[in-house]
C-alpha cells in the first residue's frame, strides 16, 4: 500500500509540475503578443515532432561539443564541411577530451527528406561523431545561425559547448564544461555585435528551447513588419560594451541584431536575466539592469585560472595575451578549400586529420 501511495503522490506531483510549466509558458507567450496580428507558428507534423525533446542518452557522455552542418541538399554544397567536423573531433580526441561531438545536420523547409550520402554518414560514425537531422521551423526570418537552437534540446548532456564548424581546438577544452559559475549561457562579446557566436556554452533545457523559439517567432524580423532598432526584441537596448572595451550606443542596430547573436543576447540578458561574457581581462555577469565583474585575469580564482588557461574568445588583450583554445578559420580562405602547408595554422589542421 505504501508503494502505491508513493506512486500516486509522484504521479500527482508530476501532473502539478506539468500544469505549472504549461501555465507559465502560456503566460510567457501572452506577454510576447503585442497585437492580434501575433500568432504562433503554422502547425506542421514535422515541426511538431521536432519540437519535442527526445533524450537519446544511449552511450552518451556527460558533456558534448555541438556544431551545425548544412543545409543538407541535393547540390551537396555542405560536403566539404564534413572534413572540418572530422578534424575538430580528431583534435579533441588527441588532446584527451572525454566529451561527445554532436553534429546538427540542418534541413531546409519542405526538404526534410534530404539526407547526406551514406558514405558521409559512415565517415561521421567511424570518427565517433554523433549526428542528428534537424528541420527548419516555419518561422520567417529563421536562418542558418538559428539551427544552433537545437543544442538546447539535448538534455542527455549536462553542458554543451557550441562551436562553429570552422574551428580547430588547440587544447582539451573540457575544463570549460566545469566552470565554477552557474549560468545557463556563457559566451563571448563581439567587436561589432553584442556576441561572437563562434563559441558559447549552454545548459540544455527543453523549456529554454521552447521559449527562445517563441521569442524568435513573436519578436523576430519578418515582413511586412520592419525591424524596430529602438525596441528590437521587445526591450530597449541600453549601452553595451564590445570586446575591445568600447561603449556602444547603437540600440538594436548592430551586426546580426536581428540574427541569432542578437536573439540569444536578448533572451538571456533581458528575459532569462542571466548572461555571462568573457572579456579580454574580465568575466562579466549581466542581468536585466545590472552588470557585475565576477572575475579578472590573474586574480587567482578557480574561474580565472580555467578561463585564461586557454581563452575561448577571439579578442584578447595585446599585453601578455593568454593561450588560445582554438583557431577560427574565418573568411573565405580555409585549409580544406586550398592546400597550403606553409601556413602554420593550416598545417595544424592537416595534422589533426
Amino acid at each position: 500500500d505504501s508503494a502505491c501511495a508513493q506512486m500516486l503522490r509522484c504521479t500527482v506531483l508530476a501532473a502539478v509540475v506539468a500544469t505549472a510549466t504549461a501555465g507559465a509558458r502560456d503566460a510567457w507567450q501572452a506577454s510576447l503578443q503585442s497585437s492580434k496580428r501575433d500568432r504562433p507558428p503554422p502547425r506542421s507534423p514535422i515541426w511538431d515532432k521536432s519540437f519535442r525533446c527526445v533524450i537519446n542518452g544511449k552511450n552518451a557522455s556527460t558533456n558534448a561539443y555541438a556544431v551545425v552542418l548544412g543545409p543538407i541538399s541535393e547540390e551537396r554544397k555542405y560536403s566539404k564541411w564534413v572534413y572540418p567536423i572530422l578534424a575538430l573531433k580528431a583534435a579533441l580526441h588527441k588532446r584527451g577530451s572525454r566529451a561527445d561531438v554532436l553534429a546538427l545536420l540542418a534541413l531546409e523547409e519542405d526538404k526534410e527528406h534530404h539526407r547526406m550520402l551514406p558514405g558521409e554518414e559512415a565517415m561521421l560514425r567511424k570518427a565517433g561523431v554523433r549526428y542528428r537531422y534537424v528541420p527548419k521551423p516555419r518561422i520567417r526570418g529563421f536562418h542558418m545561425g538559428h539551427y544552433k537552437l537545437w543544442a538546447w534540446q539535448h538534455t542527455e548532456y549536462r553542458r554543451i559547448q557550441v562551436l562553429d564548424a570552422d574551428v580547430l581546438p588547440l587544447v582539451n577544452m573540457d575544463a570549460l564544461f566545469d566552470l565554477p559559475i552557474a549560468s545557463p549561457f556563457v559566451g563571448c562579446p563581439g567587436k561589432d555585435s553584442v556576441l561572437n557566436a563562434g563559441w558559447f556554452s549552454l545548459t540544455p533545457d527543453c523549456e529554454t528551447f521552447k521559449r527562445m523559439t517563441d521569442l524568435l517567432w513573436y519578436r523576430g524580423m519578418r515582413r511586412p513588419r520592419q525591424w524596430d532598432i529602438s525596441k528590437g526584441w521587445g526591450v530597449p537596448m541600453p549601452a553595451w560594451t564590445n570586446a575591445l572595451g568600447r561603449e556602444m550606443n547603437t540600440g538594436w542596430d548592430f551586426f546580426d541584431a536581428r540574427g541569432n547573436q542578437g536573439h540569444m543576447y536578448a533572451y538571456f540578458r533581458f528575459f532569462a536575466r542571466d548572461l555571462v561574457l568573457f572579456y579580454p581581462s574580465q568575466v562579466v555577469r549581466y542581468s536585466l539592469s545590472r552588470e557585475v565583474v565576477v572575475s579578472t585575469m590573474g586574480d587567482g580564482s578557480d574561474l580565472s585560472q580555467k578561463v585564461w588557461a586557454a581563452f575561448p574568445c577571439p579578442f584578447v588583450r595585446k599585453e601578455a595575451p593568454p593561450p588560445l583554445a582554438y583557431y577560427h578559420f574565418t573568411g573565405n580562405k580555409k585549409p580544406w578549400s586550398k592546400y597550403d602547408p606553409s601556413n602554420s595554422k593550416f598545417a595544424e589542421w592537416y595534422a589533426a586529420l
